[in-house]
């Protein structure tokens, strides 16, 4: 299964990512923004950015999904980042320039890390499993930090402005980034 958000009605809905159908979808009871199937937990996140919170979906039965909990946050959340392996779930605090790590199974904030990206906050977020790298979209840079050292700062690579959202490609140790200014 694979998971869809709608804004203009406020829903999650499932889609089997084999017969492309949707099944029923629930009401978000917030704008949903971005979303993230956490494996570990098989929960599935969605950030609500304006209620400054994570609304986390029992996926179980992908079909039938069920509201587990409601992680509330200091900020608004945008995007996720999945690590697997430690059971963290990453995200960014779009309006306090911060990133924090929760943990998948208590839903508590474990670490709270600022990537440097200044007044317009973090975007998007990457997870690199091979070198516990968090690598922060920041709006005219990405910022790496380092998971297994609290959050260290270990570089910048300038992207000219206009930065969102990011994405990791491990195998070639590629990170795609859209400048759109």
């Amino acid at each position: 299964y694979t998971f869809v958000g709608d804004r203009a009605s406020d829903e999650l809905c499932p889609v089997n990512a084999d017969t492309l159908r949707a099944g029923p979808c629930v009401n978000v009871g917030a704008n949903p923004d971005a979303i993230a199937y956490v494996g570990p937990t098989k929960e599935v996140w969605v950030a609500a950015p304006k209620d400054q919170s994570i609304i986390v979906f029992d996926a179980s039965l992908p079909e039938a999904l069920k509201t587990k909990a409601r992680i509330k946050l200091d900020g608004a959340p945008e995007c996720y980042a999945v690590d697997d392996r430690h059971g963290l779930v990453f995200t960014n605090l779009e309006d306090k320039d911060a990133t924090v790590a929760i943990d998948a199974s208590t839903h508590a904030t474990k670490a709270k890390w600022s990537p440097g990206c200044g007044a317009d906050g973090p975007r998007g977020v990457a997870y690199d499993k091979t070198n516990d790298f968090v690598i922060v979209a920041c709006t005219d840079h990405l910022q790496v930090l380092d998971a297994g050292h609290d959050g260290k700062p270990l570089g910048r690579l300038d992207t000219g402005a206009g930065v969102d959202n990011i994405d990791l490609l491990p195998g070639e140790h590629l990170v795609y980034v859209a400048a759109a200014k």
